[in-house]
């Protein structure tokens, strides 16, 4: 999972773009992302790499991302997963529970939603097809939570405002000149969000081993839950190949492991994930963009391909609908929230603590009915 927990570090950066070198060369091993110039303006790639099985005889990719990207990057991603029998998807599932992880993550996600409008690109989750053929490899929110130590909501608490405090300042300056450059020219427009992409990339932690500290287990914890999902998928004599489209960050230690279980590397490719040079070349059209427009803490509109979103009140009351769900929200679901999806809806009042109500929730899903009253009593089940 790519996201940008050091967005702080573009408030130190001051660099032009307005000159374009020739693009360095993308390194053949070593990494699974990749941006092609640190100094001036480049674009950013990320990784396809084939595996054997031999045991098996099945053959596995390892899909390297960044959770935003250009439109164009995802088309290419589709064509490597219509290749693939089952593909084990990402992305942490479930509500988590009131206390500062849930804070901590809801805000760090947030920067990421604001960016994504801001630069022009698309997010992972409304861009890619949907598919049959997915199985979520990842752990739930309550599994991801447990990987910290007694200290790390500390951490986090002490974390939370100060990133605020840093990430807002930047946030609004770079919204009103990108809002100012709207109105007056399509080129200049371009020519700001190309600035934030480039600030972005230039900072951009490939590893994401800063965040271990605020959010233990990101990387590790969650690549040990999607071998375990991959040995299982390995074992149906169906499934002759499987993708694996995780954030990039991920892959040099699944590749580890995967090597010493018998894996062997085949064919790999690089990706344009986000352009930066090439966005500000007239010959290129990148027709699928996103869009935002409101005052910043007061009321906010985001639209992008499949989904729209609205704010209010600093996201006190939150609403979104798309494709596959439609979500109301009051205080960040601590006081009121509803989520339908296809399956069915999940209502609840008032705060979850430790994973359960501490009023009310209900759930239903599949024809399933589950109603949990007052922390500690039950009736129904999913199951």
């Amino acid at each position: 999972m790519k996201v940008f927990f050091l967005l702080v570090s573009l408030l130190v950066c001051g660099a032009s773009c307005s000159s374009v070198p020739v693009e360095k060369e993308i390194p053949s091993k070593g990494v699974y992302s990749y941006y092609s110039d640190s100094e001036e303006l480049g674009n950013y790639y990320c990784k396809v790499q084939h595996f054997n099985h031999l045991e098996s005889g099945k053959t596995v990719t390892l899909i390297g991302m960044i959770h935003t990207a250009d439109d164009s990057f995802y088309r290419e991603v589709d064509q490597q997963l219509d290749q693939a029998d089952i593909i084990l998807t990402e992305g942490i599932y479930g509500l988590p529970s009131f206390g500062p992880f849930k804070y901590f993550s809801a805000y760090t996600f947030s920067i990421i939603d604001r960016f994504t409008y801001l630069q022009g690109l698309m997010p992972q989750g409304e861009s890619l097809k949907e598919r049959q053929n997915t199985i979520s490899a990842d752990m739930s929110s309550a599994e991801f939570s447990s990987q910290g130590h007694f200290y790390t909501p500390v951490i986090q608490l002490v974390s939370l405002p100060i990133m605020m405090a840093l990430t807002e300042p930047y946030y609004l300056y770079s919204k009103s000149k990108v809002g100012l450059a709207s109105l007056f020219s399509e080129n200049w427009r371009k020519r700001e969000q190309a600035k934030i992409r480039h600030l972005t990339l230039k900072n951009i932690d490939t590893t994401d081993k800063p965040v271990e500290a605020f959010l233990p287990g990101i990387i590790g914890a969650r690549n040990k839950a999607l071998l375990v999902k991959l040995a299982e998928q390995l074992k149906d004599k169906s499934i002759n190949s499987i993708a694996v489209p995780w954030g990039a960050a991920h892959m040099l230690s699944l590749e580890r492991d995967m090597l010493a279980l018998g894996y062997t590397k085949a064919k790999s490719r690089w990706l344009r994930s986000i352009a930066v040079k090439d966005y500000l070349n007239p010959s290129e059209v990148f027709p699928e963009t996103t869009s935002s427009w409101g005052v910043p803490y007061l009321y906010s509109f985001q639209v992008s391909q499949k989904s729209f979103q609205s704010s209010a009140l600093f996201s006190m009351v939150k609403y979104s609908q798309s494709t596959n769900f439609n979500r109301f929200s009051l205080v960040y679901g601590d006081v009121f929230e509803k989520i339908s999806f296809k399956e069915g809806q999940y209502i609840s009042v008032l705060p979850r603590l430790f994973g359960k109500p501490l009023l009310f929730d209900f759930t239903s899903k599949k024809g399933r009915k589950r109603l949990r009253l007052f922390w500690f009593l039950e009736f129904g089940s999913l199951e």
